[in-house]
Parts: C-alpha cells; structure tokens; sequence
C-alpha cells in the first residue's frame, strides 16, 4: 500500500493511501486494490482483495449450483398435433443477436421440462410409461450441440435440475429420489424425499435454489384430490443428508425459486378446478434458518395469468395477465410487489423466461409465432419469427458475482498471490 505511515486511525480512516496494516475502521469505498490487510476488520467495500481468503466473507462467489454457460433462451417448437405426445424440436435464442439455432439430431416431446445445471442447458423428457426410460438431454449453448443424454430410467418424471461440482442434481415428480448424477450418468449420491410427500406418496420436487443452509428443494405436493400445502426441504447433495424441512402457506408451487436476502422466494401457480383456472397464487418466502413460512412477498389473487417466471437474478417476476377481454399484458413486478413495468401490447401464448437483465416471452401462433426479448423496462431488445408453434420457453444465464458485502474476517494476511 502506498501513501503515508501515519494513518493509524481505528475509528474510521477513509483515506485511500492507508499504510497501517491494524486499521480496523477504514470504510473508503475505493479499496480496490486492498491486497495486503492483516487485520482489516471494518472494510465495507473491499472489492478488490486478493488477498488469503476471509473467514467471513459472505460474498464475492456465484452459487455453487449456478449455470456458467453463455446466456441462452432454450425453446422446444412444433405445431400441434395429438398433444402432450408430439415430437418437437428443440432451438436456442441468443438474447445478444436475436439469432436462432436448432440443436441436431434431438427432438423431444411436447411436454418436455427446459433447465440449466453446469455449463449447459437441458431439456427433461418425461415419457410417462413403466417400459420406457425418461431422458435428461445436456446442450451446449456455445455450439448448439447435444453433449449428453442421462438415462433417468422410467418414471422418473423429471422436473428440476441445477449443476453441482462436476454432475448435476434431478429431481422429479414421479420418484421420490433426488439424485446427483455425473456426466457418465452414475448416480454418486441420492437423497430420499418420501417422507416430506402428500397423500400420493411423491413429494412432486419442482425447483432446485442454493441457500446458505444448503440447497433447497421446492416440493408441490399435489395429488389427485387436490393441492396440499407446498413444502420445501433443505439437504446436502453430496452427502446425502437433510438439514431441515417445512411447509409452505401456500399450493402448488412452481418451477421458479431463488434465493434474496429475506429468504427463499417460491413462484406458487394458479390453481386448476375441473377445467377452470383459479385466479389465484403468488410468491410467497420461506425461512432457511427456521424452516418456516416467511409470508407472502406477491399477490396474485383476483388476477389470470397466462405464464409467469421468477427472477433468481434480482427476484422480479414477469407474468403475462389476461384481462377481462381475452388480451394480454406482460407485467414486471419488485419482489415488494411494487408494478416495475408493463407490456400492453404483447400477444404471449407460450410462456415466460427471464434473463438476468433482460425477459423472453414466446407470442402468437403457428406462422406468426416469435420470441422477443425485452430490457427490464420493458423496451424491446429483439426479437426472432420461429414459424410454429413454441411449446415452452425457459432460460439460462450466469448468475452475477454478489458483492463483498461479508468482508469482516480477520484473514487478509499475507502477500497477494503472485
């Protein structure tokens, strides 16, 4: 460090020349080159410390389950035919172009589930029957190409992914096993959710999210009589072992959970009587230290959604709402619930992803159907014509380095690294 040895000042030196190695009060937010501190305990932005690690330092890192590919919007597209059955394709949306790839010699069913875990973007194919194998279809973004297929064995029903060391973590609505799988497809370890399901007996596992107490599994808990109350158990893959279970307010959680700094925030979907769509859902946050309920965080009672999708990235939520007269209107919502932004002329069909700054929604039918990438604020970023119907939309992007917000250890020793 350079400047002057007088800077000796516990209390709050804001200098940026700070020489003294025991200053433990300097909070100057130009710390970026702070790489020698032996006992820094009171800096608030030391953002470029590279330095030995903090023994506190509670940022600075992605997840450890964060995708680290490119930014991709993954699409399965067909026209329809029979239904759920269809063989569809399956294309990739570049958010940066608007350039659309189709991914070789892979087409799945219609009502296949998209993912992110490791370096790649997954699709999770479902074939709903006791003599044939469901799939886990491993892409890689950069190329567009197939890397790997992971036989899940028959009803599996997978419905969630997330990426863990060299492998990544399955879990389904058919099976009540969470397991890790390598890229060989051998199981390195498993978790067993039976205990934590409804009535049927399946904990129906729809969303993966890291916490700091390890990673959280949503479960939906449907049966066939109706909706219980959500849950969500919290384990650790690797081990095999469950830290802490609890249930939800609410019903019918959904494929989006993310961790913010009130809690785990959980996407819960509108309910289904007979063939009606009950206006109703919403985000609702869950303690990881207490394994509780922590309240809803958004209301979406009274309101018809088309499709919704939540941010892990900032924790907004984009959802397309269909109003009295069958239109549609994409809106973004703060994870206050305060009203972000608003699309109103959006014709949505398809479904909703979010990229870290930016929302693809798949809108219109057969010929006229696209995908459009907006900002956050709701102004085009661009778009693609994909020419047939889009069954599903889903997204993946690199999750941001967090800021160093946990800087309070004392083990800045040492010289930098070389």
């Amino acid at each position: 460090r350079t400047g002057a040895a007088k800077d000796k000042d516990a209390s709050g030196d804001t200098e940026p020349g700070d020489t003294n190695a025991t200053d433990t009060g300097d909070t100057d937010t130009g710390d970026s080159t702070d790489t020698n501190d032996t006992n820094d305990t009171g800096d608030t932005n030391d953002s470029g410390d590279t330095g030995r690690p903090d023994s506190a330092d509670t940022g600075n890192s992605p997840p450890p389950g964060s995708y680290s590919g490119p930014p991709f919007g993954i699409a399965i597209v067909g026209d329809r035919v029979s239904g759920n059955s269809d063989e569809v394709s399956v294309i990739l949306f570049s958010p940066m172009d608007a350039s659309v790839t189709t991914v070789a010699d892979l087409t799945v069913r219609a009502d296949s589930l998209g993912g992110c875990g490791g370096s790649m973007l997954w699709l999770l194919e479902s074939n709903n029957s006791a003599g044939t194998s469901d799939f886990a279809y491993g892409i890689d973004g950069a190329t567009g190409t197939l890397n790997v297929t992971l036989d899940l064995g028959p009803l599996f029903g997978p419905t969630a992914i997330m990426g863990r060391g060299d492998g990544v973590i399955i879990g389904g609505s058919d099976s009540a096993t969470v397991a890790l799988y390598g890229m060989d497809g051998v199981v390195a370890s498993s978790v067993d959710l039976s205990s934590y399901a409804d009535s049927d007996g399946q904990p129906e596992v729809v969303a993966f999210a890291d916490t700091p107490a390890g990673v959280a599994a949503v479960l939906a808990r449907t049966s066939s009589t109706g909706y219980n109350q959500s849950g969500v158990v919290v384990f650790d893959p690797v081990a095999g072992t469950v830290a802490g279970n609890g249930l939800l307010t609410g019903t019918n959680a959904g494929r989006h959970a993310a961790y913010t700094v009130d809690g785990l925030a959980v996407l819960l979907m509108p309910t289904v009587t007979g063939s009606t769509t009950n206006e109703d859902g919403g985000v609702e946050l869950f303690d990881t230290t207490t394994f509780a309920s922590g309240g809803s965080l958004l209301d979406f009672t009274g309101v018809k959604r088309v499709a919704s999708t939540l941010s892990s990235f900032d924790a907004t939520v984009s959802a397309a709402v269909e109003g009295e007269d069958g239109s549609i209107t994409i809106y973004r919502y703060g994870k206050d619930g305060a009203a972000l932004a608003e699309v109103p002329s959006a014709t949505n069909e398809n479904g909703l992803a979010t990229l870290n700054d930016s929302f693809l929604s798949a809108e219109g039918k057969g010929a006229a159907a696209k995908i459009v990438a907006y900002m956050q604020d709701a102004t085009t970023l661009g778009s693609a014509t994909i020419g047939e119907d889009i069954r599903g939309i889903w997204s993946c992007a690199p999750a941001p380095t967090p800021p160093d917000t946990g800087d309070t250890g004392s083990r800045d020793s040492g010289p930098p690294p070389e």
